[in-house]
């Protein structure tokens, strides 16, 4: 089986705060227990702060190690 792993140390969003938004309120299986606030007014919050930055820089940019592993 081979695999790939691809590395970028900066990934932009760009200018559409929903995929950020669709990412989070995709982790809900995982964190929702942790909060006791809905998590999709949790993803709404979040959907609103990315877009308030992309306003403000033209862009949203997370840093970090971000990695994909891939099997085929």
């Amino acid at each position: 089986m081979a695999s790939t792993c691809a590395r970028w140390p900066r990934f932009r969003y760009g200018r559409d705060s929903a995929l950020a938004a669709d990412y989070l309120a995709s982790t809900a299986t995982h964190y929702q227990d942790r909060t006791a606030r809905p998590w999709p007014d949790v993803a709404e919050d979040v959907r609103r702060d990315v877009q308030t930055i992309i306003d403000r820089d033209g862009a949203f940019i997370t840093y970090g190690d971000l990695a994909a592993f891939v099997c085929r």
